[in-house]
């Protein structure tokens, strides 16, 4: 995944702040870089009954369910990985809000 886009964004937010004298974009520049982190899902990790696993293994886990017919580790495992796509959810969420305030704060400059 190329994050330069989120760089990218990121920078032009900041400048926007600074140009009309907005808030401190403290908040912007780390929602932005959570949504560069969490966007690897693949580093993304849960604890199971104290055995860490990350999102590969539980993809792993869900085919091996599918596989058996064994819909209660099915449900489990797409469970996990819902936590992980949720975090991604998240971050863009936050940043949206971001933006939203940085939108209010120009304006009413």
């Amino acid at each position: 995944m190329d994050a330069s886009i989120y760089q990218n964004l990121r920078n032009a937010l900041k400048s926007s702040g600074a140009v009309f004298e907005g808030p401190s974009t403290e908040d912007i520049d780390e929602d932005i870089q959570e949504i560069i982190e969490v966007l690897h899902i693949e580093s993304w990790k849960a604890n199971i009954d104290g055995e860490m696993k990350d999102f590969s293994q539980l993809l792993s886990e869900l085919v091996q369910a599918n596989e058996a017919g064994d819909k209660q580790r099915c449900i489990e495992a797409i469970s996990m990985l819902r936590i992980g796509v949720a975090s991604i959810e998240s971050a863009f969420s936050n940043a949206k809000d971001s933006m939203e305030k940085l939108i209010v704060a120009i304006r009413d400059a």
